[in-house]
Formats: structure tokens, sequence, C-alpha cells
């Protein structure tokens, strides 16, 4: 098996788990639940840069990468530099 299926497999075994713990009322009435939500398409059409930044923290072959900072700052950083949208992996 290679590990792109090993991955898949093992993330499909965690989200399985994850919505047998929390029905899916609960997360509804959580206060991030109804945010707004930004759109990436909107943000591309005006940007002048058309940058999509990502943050990894770590890495099924590499376990950690970083982990001495703050999505905060790191996302202020990037939008700073001109990304118009970041892709967070967790």
């Amino acid at each position: 098996m290679d590990i792109l299926t090993r991955i898949c497999r093992n993330k499909q075994v965690q989200v399985d788990l994850v919505k047998n713990q929390v029905p899916l009322s609960v997360l509804q009435s959580m206060p991030l639940y109804a945010r707004n939500a930004y759109s990436l398409r909107e943000a591309l059409y005006h940007s002048t840069s058309g940058l999509i930044t990502e943050h990894k923290r770590r890495s099924p072959s590499k376990n950690h990468i970083r982990t001495d900072h703050h999505i905060q700052e790191v996302a202020q950083g990037y939008q700073s530099g001109g990304a118009c949208g970041m892709s967070v992996l967790t």
C-alpha cells in the first residue's frame, strides 16, 4: 500500500471517530459555525498577486515541521506579504 492510500485510510478512520463523538447539532451550535466565510474566489479575483499560501505544522512523512509559531502571526505575515488566501493543513 502506498503512502497516499495509507494517509487517506487513516484520515477516514479519524473522521469517522470524530463524527461519532460529536453530533452535528453540537457543531452547529458552536460560535464559529455561523460566522461569515470569506470567498477565496472573490479574493483571487480582486488580488494583484493571486498568491495562495499554505501553513503546515506537521506532515505524515516528517511528523512535526514547525511548532514554534502561532497561526495568527503566520496569517498576518502572509497577508502583509500580499497573499490573498491561505490553506491551513491540520
